[in-house]
């Protein structure tokens, strides 16, 4: 898991959920009187229109809803709160809902591989070790250490 790319693809879904609550507010209050003319369309044409504007803004407000529970649940995978194929999950319904960059980096973010954490594991093993070595620890020591890094693993 990467979470920098995780952080980045849970701004870029706050900031496509903003903009489209601002863009259906906007639509939902935006005076519709001024574009029309009554003489060239007629009534039922408007009401079309209005209805038309009206349910694009209210699909408008469902997806910025989507992309908000999406950021937050991949938010919680950064906290390590929930596992990562939430993270992957999500990150597939944002390239639908949000666009193709926060969903591939969320998914980048979730396929990361392990290897910074491993490498920092084997550096604290071989730090114990090295310290059992010179002596500075008892074996009982060591092992002791040895078994609380191993379990956070």
């Amino acid at each position: 898991m990467n979470k920098t790319y995780l952080k980045v693809s849970v701004i870029f879904s706050y900031i496509t959920a903003v903009i489209l609550i601002l863009l259906a507010v906007i639509l939902l209050s935006f005076d519709r009187s001024l574009i029309f003319d009554d003489t060239l369309i007629s009534i039922e044409q408007i009401k079309m229109f209005n209805l038309y504007l009206n349910s694009l803004s209210a699909v408008m407000l469902a997806v910025s809803i989507i992309n908000i529970i999406a950021g937050l649940n991949i938010q919680q995978v950064r906290k390590e709160l929930r596992p990562v194929r939430v993270a992957l999950i999500w990150s597939i319904v944002l390239m639908f809902t949000a666009g193709f960059l926060p969903g591939i980096f969320g998914i980048l973010g979730s396929n990361a591989s392990n290897e910074e954490h491993t490498s920092s594991l084997e550096h604290k093993l071989k730090e114990i070790e090295s310290m059992y070595e010179k002596e500075l620890i008892t074996y009982e020591e060591y092992q002791k250490l040895r078994q609380q890094i191993i379990e956070r693993v």
